[in-house]
């Protein structure tokens, strides 16, 4: 039972810390706003979903200058019947790794696998 009262009375101590530094926030900081920043909507990278999903995949990924491994996305494609909403999702979250850090370079196989994840 006390152990149970010790969690109780830490976990009001943080919750009263967490309530004074945001009002902390508030009265110090104009620009504060609570919860996560909202995501930048690119117009490019919206124009590029859109794309392909309206377009084959060897389209999209020739409008996005992706020739590299062309033909193991569309084998991918078939041999996992990956439909082509799918695709179109895997080629959008390579474009926004590429467009993030030029630096990367992803195989297709590691671009699927990322998109299978949630």
């Amino acid at each position: 039972m006390s152990q149970e009262s010790a969690y109780i009375q830490e976990r009001d101590m943080i919750i009263e810390r967490t309530q004074a530094g945001k009002i902390f926030a508030r009265q110090h900081n104009p620009n504060y706003k609570e919860g996560r920043p909202k995501r930048k909507k690119d117009s490019r990278n919206m124009a590029i979903f859109e794309y392909s999903n309206s377009h084959t995949v060897k389209e999209a990924a020739e409008a996005i200058k992706l020739l590299k491994g062309i033909s193991l996305l569309k084998s991918q494609q078939r041999n996992s019947a990956l439909n082509h909403i799918r695709v179109s999702q895997i080629l959008y979250k390579y474009v926004l790794r590429r467009i993030k850090n030029q630096q990367i370079r992803l195989s297709v196989a590691e671009i699927i696998n990322t998109a299978k994840t949630p």
